[in-house]
């Protein structure tokens, strides 16, 4: 019976280890406040991957999808448009993917990947990536030069 003890505490911890070390995820991130049609940058964000970090393997996380401020016109079309992209130092960035954000009436309600530009690794045979990402609320005509208010948090992830 003890040595079936040790087994099982064995196998736990390792699943504990290889869940923990699968993914390298950032802080919960307050989303800015956005002016529709005026694009917002993010802070950029260093991680590391378990392997070569790839396009597939690098995502965001988005949480506490909450309403636009009633400043801004409820609209059901209107779009919020994201672009993760890796910082390189020394040549233009890399735009990892696109995510696009829906809304009913003034409610946030769903975001997900329209194109992933780069699947494979995005730097050769490097496991750090520095992220970050752009923002930009599409505009309704009668939305004025209000802001949004944050509506949203995020996080960054590579595996």
């Amino acid at each position: 019976m003890r040595n079936f003890k040790k087994f099982i505490l064995a196998i736990s911890l390792v699943l504990i280890i290889s869940i923990t070390a699968s993914a390298q995820w950032t802080a919960v991130i307050s989303g800015p406040s956005l002016t529709p049609q005026e694009k917002k940058y993010s802070s950029t964000h260093t991680l590391t991957a378990t392997s070569a970090a790839t396009g597939n393997l690098t995502t965001m996380r988005f949480s506490s999808m909450g309403q636009l401020s009633s400043n801004l016109a409820s609209d059901s079309t209107r779009v919020l448009w994201v672009e993760l992209w890796e910082d390189d130092l020394f040549n233009s960035d890399d735009r990892v993917k696109n995510y696009r954000g829906e809304f009913s009436g003034r409610y946030f309600v769903n975001i997900y990947v329209t194109v992933t530009w780069i699947p494979g690794e995005i730097e050769d045979g490097d496991k750090t990536v520095e992220l970050y990402c752009s923002f930009l609320l599409i505009k309704n005509p009668d939305d004025g030069t209000f802001s949004s208010g944050s509506f949203f948090n995020y996080q960054f992830d590579v595996e």
